[in-house]
């Protein structure tokens, strides 16, 4: 067996952002909390840049400045790996779920100002989403109230909205 101190611990700063009571509240009430600067700057740059590259190689080059959504993004850069444990959000998680906790979707969604949206492709949809809940298939088959809560989604905005 590994001796315990060769293990990895939890990063310390995720103390400093321990989910308070009003958040619990707010995030019961609500069903979503805003986390203000949750990523360094160097973070967002170094995930900017991730991004325009999957951009890049993924999107079809008529389609710019449509929407892009693209599934399981987990393995594309280690950029994403480190959004996991982020000190600022992982604490928010586990306050909101309790620590048995584990990723089982992500995906990347770029999309263009308004204004950006070309008027001259076909089929160019605005896209938006309003607030909903995931996990649609579980809520519909358990019908309680309240829900059990299964799961949370974490959400970064790399530029402004």
């Amino acid at each position: 067996m590994a001796d315990i101190s060769e293990r990895p611990t939890m990063d310390a700063r995720c103390l400093e952002h321990v989910l308070t009571d009003e958040e619990r509240e707010f995030f019961n009430t609500q069903g979503y909390l805003t986390v203000e600067n949750a990523l360094e700057p160097e973070a967002t740059d170094r995930l900017i840049k991730v991004v325009d590259r999957i951009d890049e190689r993924e999107r079809i080059h008529d389609r710019r400045g449509t929407l892009m959504s693209f599934a399981n993004i987990i393995h594309e850069d280690d950029a994403f790996v480190d959004l996991l444990d982020l000190p600022a959000t992982l604490p928010k998680v586990w306050g909101v779920l309790g620590w048995n906790i584990y990723l089982y979707h992500s995906h990347l969604d770029i999309t263009p100002p308004a204004g950006a949206r070309p008027a001259d492709i076909p089929n160019c949809k605005t896209w938006s989403v309003a607030w909903h809940q995931d996990s649609m298939r579980v809520n519909d088959e358990i019908e309680v109230d309240p829900r059990p809560r299964l799961s949370v989604k974490v959400g970064f905005y790399l530029t402004d909205v």
